[in-house]
């Protein structure tokens, strides 16, 4: 009887904006969960076990990934991540929708930058297209940066975007207060100084 040979995942690279960050799960293991739309619109779900600090809706990324078989599926297990090699930085903006095609096969999103300037972008993000369907006329663009010239990368969920921004202000309060002392000490402080 021939012995079945165990091949080594293979590997693959992605690259793109992160578009939402949740909890998931590898198999038991807890994990990330990175939503990552790439330069053609395609939104894809990696699992980071080690995410870096500096991981943030709206952040450039790129690296390798395995596909893995666990108890809750295939997984896209990022292997190495790291900020996006290509030029500029990436800035979050509000953009306005004006029109929004629907079809088979596609979502198109037709619409207007704060500088008056026009944009079509194909989405797959099933949490966007749920709020355009609701409605919702306002949503980020993300945008590469490299000196005066803006590329609109990405369109990415009024609410989720939001969300992410209040989660990071609520995390750096909290690293205030631990540089500072824990909030009993500092209520302990104030009621001191107080009295």
């Amino acid at each position: 009887m021939k012995r079945r040979e165990k091949r080594a995942p293979t590997q693959a690279t992605f690259r793109g904006i992160v578009g939402n960050i949740s909890l998931g799960r590898i198999g038991e293991l807890p994990a990330v969960k990175i939503l990552v739309v790439n330069p053609q619109g395609k939104s894809t779900e990696f699992h980071v076990l080690n995410p870096p600090d500096w991981l943030g809706v709206g952040v450039s990324v790129e690296g390798e990934f395995h596909e893995a078989v666990t108890t809750r599926g295939v997984r896209n297990v990022v292997d190495s991540i790291r900020r996006g090699s290509e030029q500029g930085e990436i800035e979050l903006t509000e953009v306005t929708v004006m029109n929004v095609t629907f079809s088979a096969t596609s979502v198109i999103v037709e619409g207007v930058t704060p500088d008056h300037r026009t944009f079509s972008r194909t989405i797959e993000d099933r949490e966007l297209i749920s709020e355009l369907k609701r409605g919702v006329k306002k949503v980020y663009g993300a945008f590469q940066v490299s000196g005066p010239v803006k590329r609109l990368v990405a369109l990415l969920p009024y609410g989720r975007v939001r969300f992410a921004q209040r989660v990071k202000q609520l995390f750096s309060m909290i690293e205030g207060f631990e540089s500072r002392g824990s909030p009993e000490e500092l209520i302990r402080d104030k009621s001191g100084s107080e009295g």
